[in-house]
């Protein structure tokens, strides 16, 4: 086993971990479903920023001896600093289980690459982080799927929470993992009510740059996660022209293209329009800041930096007739998103995480 680095490090491990009990309560909900856990973004670049990840098992009926009953740990990740729409690389690793099992470990494995906390009955043959040289600056999405005989032997899905811990700047965030009800078709296996279906969007609060700066976290979901994580996503700040009263949250179909296309666009705090039209793109995992979805004339004026407005955040579909600069093939999936809001006035610190979720323009289609 790894030996944690330093006292210091130990203390912060107690009082980071102890926030991973607030998360139920300060995350975002997840769902029990199969036997296949989404953790939808980690971000890890010791020692400054890790996350820590803990996977419980209460209903495992496999049998502990049995080296074909684990945790089969899979990690897509790539430079924080990529492109949106570059592809991510692959790592494997796998883990012990049992029933009532539960184990915590912080992902970049920095700190220890085995579990935390003085647990003895969860090891591994090569560590459950992110064991790849260079670390780096990384993001991703990872998933814990029990491999298992039968449905049997692998009992009830297991449960999980992520904390995202900022060391250098101060600031925590956490949320539930995603039950995949169909193995690790997260396409269809996770209910809308914790995505961003395509052909949705919901009305997002844009605090002004001088208070604060904010980002959306894009994870966009796929039919097989665990082997491919090519799929990709767009999204773009709408106003509210073109949908009328009748457009409802689960929405049929993908947003019509031009000129059927809702008018791209903010609103500032006097309800007045600023119109674009921005349709980043992102694959694998993303991380899209305001540079990408406002324009920069929006950005420059003066009024949008001292009062920040509102937009609808839409998961659109991209393909070459809207987009040339789009990837083959076109941006339709649904996906996981978190909005991020970091503080400009006392640090760059994270003071809030939520999920961005379908939302209804009216009352039909509840």
């Amino acid at each position: 086993m790894t030996q944690f680095r330093g006292s210091s490090w130990m203390r912060l491990v107690s009082v980071v971990l102890a926030g991973l009990m607030m998360t139920g309560v300060i995350g975002v909900g997840g769902a029990w479903a199969n036997h296949s856990l989404l953790f939808p973004f980690f971000v890890v670049s010791a020692p400054n920023v890790t996350t820590f990840a803990t996977q419980m098992n209460p209903f495992f009926n496999g049998d502990p001896g049995d080296p074909a009953h684990f945790l089969h740990y899979q990690y897509h990740f790539k430079n924080a600093t990529a492109a949106a729409t570059d592809a991510c690389q692959a790592y494997s690793t796998f883990g012990h289980t049992s029933q009532n099992d539960i184990v915590t470990f912080d992902v970049s494995g920095f700190i220890s690459t085995e579990p935390l906390l003085l647990d003895t009955t969860s090891g591994s043959a090569g560590g459950l982080g992110l064991n790849v040289n260079p670390p780096g600056n990384l993001i991703g999405y990872l998933l814990i799927i029990n491999q298992c005989g039968n449905d049997i032997q692998c009992g009830e899905p297991p449960y999980g929470e992520a904390l995202i811990a900022d060391i250098a700047n101060g600031g925590l965030w956490g949320y539930l993992a995603d039950n995949i009800e169909s193995g690790d078709d997260g396409l269809n296996g996770l209910r809308d009510s914790h995505v961003l279906p395509t052909g949705t969007r919901r009305p997002v609060h844009l605090l002004p740059t001088s208070v604060a700066t904010t980002d959306f976290i894009v994870t966009p979901l796929g039919t097989a996660m665990l082997s491919s994580s090519t799929n990709r996503t767009a999204l773009q700040m709408q106003q509210t022209s073109n949908f009328g009263n009748e457009f409802f949250r689960n929405y049929p179909g993908a947003v019509p293209n031009p000129p059927g296309f809702p008018a791209g666009g903010v609103y500032d705090r006097n309800e007045n329009p600023l119109d674009f039209v921005l349709r980043p793109g992102v694959r694998c995992v993303g991380i899209l800041g305001y540079s990408d979805l406002i324009s920069a004339g929006v950005l420059a004026n003066p009024v949008w930096n001292r009062q920040g407005g509102w937009a609808w955040l839409a998961n659109v579909l991209v393909n070459e007739s809207t987009n040339p600069n789009a990837l083959t093939p076109a941006f339709n999936r649904n996906a996981i998103v978190f909005k991020r809001t970091r503080s400009s006035v006392f640090g760059p610190f994270v003071i809030d995480a939520q999920r961005v979720i379908r939302w209804s323009e009216s009352s039909i289609g509840f």
